[in-house]
């Protein structure tokens, strides 16, 4: 009886200890899905705040590039009054003083990376240009820009306001 006792406590530790194995098994699986979900919830986390930082950046520049079309319509206004003073031979101290505010406006645009679109000689880009009239003529090249009628501007890959041209057909 004394061997079937020991057989039989035998048995009983080997049932638990399997038993615990199980559960060990259980727990280190168990633990494995809880740091597989943390692992990608921290990925996630990370995704998240890389595409808000860059949406906050879109955001900036689109809102710059508001701002100076807006400086791009003041900056016409000065050139005309330019044109004009020169015109009627007026003042030179005005015309000093708006060529000045000129030059300002031009320093705060290139400050932000605005350049004015080529158009002199150039040949018709929609992507740049927008036409406004075809002209016949002879000394030209078809689709090649004869006339500026009102300056073209962009800021880095970004179109602010594309030049409108006089091109020959």
């Amino acid at each position: 009886m004394n061997t079937d006792k020991k057989d039989s406590e035998k048995e009983n530790k080997t049932n638990k200890i399997k038993e615990l194995k199980e559960e060990i098994a259980k727990h280190r699986e168990e633990k494995k899905d809880y740091l597989n979900g943390w692992k990608r919830t921290k990925a996630d986390l990370e995704n998240l705040k890389k595409r808000h930082r860059d949406e906050r950046k879109e955001n900036a520049f689109r809102t710059k590039n508001k701002i100076l079309i807006s400086f791009l319509e003041i900056l016409d206004d000065f050139e005309r009054l330019e044109k004009e003073l020169s015109k009627n031979d007026c003042n030179s101290a005005l015309n000093q003083g708006v060529k000045q505010i000129r030059n300002k406006f031009n320093q705060i645009l290139k400050k932000y990376n605005v350049e004015k679109i080529k158009t002199k000689n150039q040949e018709f880009d929609p992507r740049y240009h927008e036409a406004v009239e075809r002209v016949e003529n002879k000394k030209h090249k078809p689709n090649i820009i004869i006339e500026e009628v009102k300056a073209g501007y962009k800021r880095e890959d970004s179109i602010l306001r594309p030049a409108q041209v006089k091109v020959a057909s």
